[in-house]
């Protein structure tokens, strides 16, 4: 992953600078499409697509904010820069740099790759179970249901239920049927 990071900002910087900020222009859609989806909780069908997706937006960020740098007039460029490169230089400030790198990392990756568990609940609503922790943390699972309009290869979370099995709180149990049952009287 670093070496992808380190060639595409090397070719951002090196290459003529109309090719730079096209290319600019395009990573920081990604990043934009990649946040948006995030912050809407739309997922693809594929946890494997989801993955590439928060990865391709990792690689395409530093492009953006090299491109935004070389953007002309110098004036426009300082600006442009500084506000792309504002969210590292927080988490840095915040968390510091190895933390900062690892937030950056896993934060695009909001769940595990697989499910555990993956079921249809009606032709419309798509149930995925994810595990989560570690023996020496609290372990449990997440049951989330998702929208999807038929044809359509995106879904959007629409309830979720997280029960932590070592804590012995409230939820102690939740299925498919019973996440989607609550989403359906709501």
């Amino acid at each position: 992953m670093g070496a992808l990071i380190f060639l595409s900002v090397l070719f951002v910087a090196l290459s003529d600078l109309r090719v730079a900020l096209r290319l600019g222009a395009v990573s920081a859609a990604i990043v934009v499409v990649v946040a948006l989806a995030l912050a809407a909780k739309v997922r693809t069908f594929s946890p494997v697509l989801d993955d590439a997706c928060g990865a391709l937006a990792i690689v395409a960020y530093p492009a953006a904010v090299v491109a935004a740098w070389r953007s002309r007039p110098r004036a426009l460029g300082v600006v442009a820069g500084m506000i792309a490169v504002t969210p590292i230089v927080a988490l840095v400030h915040r968390f510091g740099m190895a933390a900062a790198l690892a937030l950056m990392i896993i934060g695009s990756f909001d769940v595990p790759s697989m499910p555990e568990h993956s079921e249809s609940v009606s032709s419309t609503l798509e149930c995925r179970v994810f595990g989560w922790g570690m023996a020496f943390t609290d372990e449990g699972y997440t049951v989330y249901v998702y929208r999807h309009p038929p044809f359509v290869p995106l879904m959007r979370e629409v309830a979720s239920v997280t029960v932590d099995q070592s804590a012995g709180t409230e939820p102690r149990s939740a299925t498919c049927a019973s996440v989607a049952a609550q989403f359906r009287n709501r």
